[in-house]
């Protein structure tokens, strides 16, 4: 059984430093008992790009591609906010 990967929003820091952080869902999001929500880093991304570039997962120009969009991400973005689901098959 494998896991099925779907950003569905990011995990902001607040403009006012008394407040908490906060999750933003860029979509409507329906889970179900099992799934997971997970929170990666900017650095946490870039570790886990490289590690699939090593070992010949990924294509150079997808590499490429990933490392500008998450290299673009602003510094009140603490992380993007992906929910794991278990595959049914």
């Amino acid at each position: 059984m494998a896991w099925t990967r779907d950003v569905v929003g990011s995990f902001l820091k607040s403009k006012d430093d008394s407040k908490p952080p906060y999750l933003k869902f860029k979509k409507p999001v329906a889970i179900k008992e099992g799934d997971m929500f997970r929170v990666e880093s900017k650095k946490f991304q870039l570790t886990s790009l490289q590690l699939a570039a090593d070992a010949g997962k990924l294509k150079p120009e997808q590499v490429d591609k990933a490392k500008e969009r998450i290299e673009k991400m602003p510094d009140f973005v603490l992380g993007d906010v992906v929910l794991l689901s278990k595959d049914s098959l």
